[in-house]
C-alpha cells in the first residue's frame, strides 16, 4: 500500500454522509486506532485506520473496505 492522505478518505465518506457526520466520524476512529490527526497515514496506520473504520460499521465499515480493496488491486 501507499501513504493515503485523510482527504481522500473523507471524500469517499461524502457520498454517504454529512460533513459534521465526517468530522465526528473520522476523529473517533483515528482516537479509537491510536492514532494523532494528521494529513496522511504511513502504510501500518492506514491499516489501523481501517480496522477502526471496519469496526465502525455501516458505511463507515463500507468506505474502508472499497478502498482497502482498491488499495491491494493497485487502483
Amino acid at each position: 500500500m501507499l501513504n493515503i492522505a485523510t482527504s481522500y478518505l473523507k471524500e469517499k465518506l461524502k457520498l454517504f454522509l454529512g460533513e459534521a457526520e465526517i468530522e465526528e466520524v473520522f476523529n473517533k476512529v483515528i482516537a479509537s486506532a491510536g492514532l494523532a490527526k494528521k494529513d496522511s497515514y504511513s502504510d501500518q496506520e492506514i491499516e489501523k485506520l481501517f480496522k477502526a473504520m471496519i469496526a465502525e460499521g455501516g458505511f463507515v465499515e463500507f468506505v474502508a473496505r472499497n478502498v482497502k480493496a482498491g488499495l491491494l488491486l493497485g487502483k
